[in-house]
């Protein structure tokens, strides 16, 4: 089954729109650590999950690596499913998964090469479901946003624009 999550929504029109093209989740981008245009302050998406329906899923994208730091940031922005990004130890994602019990976990893992598939193979036990299909997520790996790559690449929206 294809499932869909428009992310990087930051105003009530946006997740209208998700919602009015068929997404099934919607995520708020809060608590990152490198630029994104889509972050938002945590107050910001708290408020905005007043506008998600009751039969979407929310979704806190976060980038940070600290469990404590996740437990806390959902706590003001209690989703209904955290995606946790970059090189967060899977000792965090079980403290996490141990604080937070009935929250799905989602993994997002940042495609750069075939060792890309190990890593998700990695993870997967960790994260919901129990068993195949596991809540891993491949996104594109932009080096731009991370301080890898000259300012503009990997960066679509700045190119365009």
């Amino acid at each position: 089954m294809l499932r869909v999550k428009i992310c990087g929504n930051r105003t009530t029109k946006d997740i209208a729109l998700a919602v009015a093209m068929g997404a099934d989740a919607v995520g708020l981008i809060v608590g990152v650590r490198h630029r994104s245009e889509d972050a938002q302050e945590p107050a910001n998406a708290a408020i905005l999950l007043r506008s998600v329906p009751i039969f979407v899923t929310s979704v806190l994208v976060t980038h940070l690596i600290e469990a404590d730091q996740v437990i806390r940031l959902h706590a003001t922005v209690p989703t209904t499913a955290i995606q946790l990004h970059d090189a967060i130890p899977v000792e965090a994602i079980e403290a996490i998964r141990t604080a937070l019990p009935h929250v799905p976990l989602i993994k997002a893992i940042g495609v750069t090469d075939v060792g890309s598939i190990e890593t998700a193979y990695r993870f997967a036990p960790h994260v919901d479901a129990p068993g195949p299909p596991f809540a891993i997520v491949l996104t594109q790996h932009q080096r731009a946003r991370r301080g890898l790559a000259p300012e503009g690449e990997g960066n679509l929206r700045r190119r365009r624009g």
